[in-house]
C-alpha cells in the first residue's frame, strides 16, 4: 500500500501517511488520558466534586452565593457538567483533554509559524503526549490546558503583530487563570514597541465583565465578582513555595512566611524591570523579531515561576509550554524544555504521593542553571540584533 499519496480535502492536499499518523496520536493520546481517568486527586474531592454536587443539586442560582473561588468562566462550564448524564470526574477530565487537544494544535500552529520547513505533527504530539500536560487534565482534573491554550493563541497572534486577536486571547486567559500575567511582561514590552493598541487592551476588563454579569445577576455582591482572584490568594500556606521548587527551597521556604512573601514579590518585579527596560531599550534602538519575542516570553515566565511566592505544582504549566515551543524551534536547546517539564512532574508527583522522589533542593538548583540560560541566550539574540542592524 502507498502512503505517500496526497488526499484532498476542502480544497487542501494532505499525505495519506500524514493523516494516519495524527489520526494514531489522537487515538492513542485519548486511550492514555482514559487510563488515567479514575484517579481521584485530593482537590477534586475538597473543591470540584462538592462544587459540582451542589450546582447539580440547587442549579444555576447557587452561583450567586460564594462558596467558590474560580473564575465565572469555568464554574459555568462546571454547571453544564454537573447537569450531563456523566460521572462529573469524567466529564470535567473530558472537557480539559479536549482544550489538552486544542494546546497541542495551537503549540504546532505557532511552531509552524516560528519554523515554515517544519513538520507540525511533531510539537502536536510532543505537547499531547507531555507527561505534565496529560497528568494535569487526566490525573488531576486541573483545568491548565484552558487559559495556557488562550495564551498560546495570544503569542501567536502578538507575532504575526494583530493586536486586537493577541488581546482578546489575553482577555480570555485572564478571565480563566489569574497566572495568565505571567505573558503579560511581553504584553507590555509590545505596547512600548507600538506594537499593539492601546484600545484592545480594553478588551481585557470588557471580557472580565461580561463573564461576571450572570452570576452577579444571581446574586453574587459585585465586589465579591470583581475581586475572586484576591479572595483565590487568601489563606494560610506551609510555605513561602506552595510545593514548586524554587529558590525557596534552598533558602528557608518554611520560615519568615509572612515578611518574605511580600519583600519576594518586590524583588520578582524589580528583577523583571531590570530586564524589560534593557529589552525595550536594545529593540528601541535595533527592532525586535520572533525569536527574541520566544526568548523574552520565556526568560519572563522562568523568572516568574522561580522568584515569585506562593506558587504551586502546576502554576509553571504555561512556562512548561513556552520552552516546548523554544526547544522546538531552536533544536540545541531542546535539554529546555525536557529540565523543565522533569522539574514540574516532579512536583506533580510530590502532590499526588505526598512525598519527594527527588530533592527540591536539587530541582531548585536546575532552575538556577534555566534561569540563566533564558537571559543568557536572550541577550545573546538581541547582540544579534544589533549586529544584523549594523549590516
Amino acid at each position: 500500500m502507498n502512503l505517500d499519496i496526497k488526499i484532498k480535502i476542502k480544497n487542501r492536499e494532505y499525505n495519506l501517511l500524514d493523516i494516519l499518523a495524527a489520526a494514531a496520536v489522537i487515538l492513542f493520546g485519548i486511550v492514555l488520558r482514559v487510563k488515567l481517568y479514575d484517579f481521584i486527586s485530593g482537590d477534586y474531592t475538597e473543591f470540584l466534586e462538592k462544587w459540582t454536587r451542589i450546582l447539580g443539586v440547587e442549579g444555576f442560582k447557587s452561583l450567586g452565593d460564594i462558596w467558590y473561588n474560580y473564575t465565572p468562566l469555568y464554574m459555568y462550564v462546571l454547571y453544564i457538567i454537573a447537569k450531563l448524564p456523566i460521572y462529573n470526574l469524567y466529564g470535567i477530565k473530558i472537557f480539559s483533554g479536549i482544550f489538552d487537544l486544542l494546546l497541542a494544535g495551537a503549540v504546532a500552529k505557532t511552531s509552524k509559524h516560528l519554523r515554515p520547513s517544519s513538520n507540525p505533527l511533531i510539537p502536536f504530539a510532543i505537547v499531547w503526549f507531555t507527561p505534565t500536560i496529560v497528568s494535569n487534565s487526566s490525573m488531576w482534573g486541573q483545568c491548565d490546558s484552558i487559559y495556557t491554550f488562550f495564551i498560546v493563541m495570544s503569542f501567536l497572534y502578538l507575532m504575526k503583530e494583530d493586536s486586537f486577536e493577541t488581546m482578546l486571547y489575553f482577555a480570555f486567559a485572564f478571565s480563566i487563570k489569574l497566572q495568565s500575567v505571567f505573558f503579560a511582561p511581553v504584553i507590555l514590552l509590545m505596547f512600548f514597541l507600538k506594537k499593539l493598541r492601546f484600545r484592545d487592551f480594553f478588551l481585557v476588563p470588557l471580557v472580565y465583565i461580561i463573564q461576571i454579569i450572570p452570576i452577579w445577576i444571581a446574586g453574587r455582591p459585585l465586589k465579591s465578582c470583581l475581586l475572586i482572584y484576591l479572595e483565590q490568594s487568601r489563606g494560610k500556606n506551609g510555605g513561602i513555595s506552595v510545593n514548586y521548587p524554587n529558590i525557596f527551597y534552598l533558602l528557608m521556604n518554611d520560615a519568615y512566611i509572612d515578611l518574605y512573601s511580600g519583600a519576594a514579590v518586590v524583588f520578582t518585579v524589580c528583577v523583571l524591570l531590570v530586564l524589560m527596560y534593557h529589552v525595550l531599550k536594545k529593540c528601541y534602538k535595533n527592532g525586535i523579531n520572533n525569536t527574541i519575542i520566544l526568548e523574552t516570553v520565556l526568560a519572563c515566565g522562568t523568572i516568574i515561576v522561580y522568584l515569585l511566592p506562593s506558587m504551586r505544582e502546576r502554576y509553571s504549566f504555561m512556562v512548561d509550554i513556552i520552552a516546548i515551543i523554544y526547544g522546538l524551534t531552536i533544536p540545541k536547546k531542546l535539554h529546555i524544555p525536557i529540565l523543565r517539564i522533569f522539574i514540574s512532574y516532579m512536583a506533580y508527583t510530590t502532590y499526588y504521593i505526598h512525598g519527594e522522589y527527588v530533592s527540591y533542593k536539587i530541582l531548585a538548583a536546575i532552575g538556577i542553571y534555566l534561569i540563566y540560560d533564558a537571559v543568557t541566550t536572550l541577550l545573546k539574540a538581541l547582540e544579534d540584533k544589533a549586529k544584523e542592524s549594523a549590516d
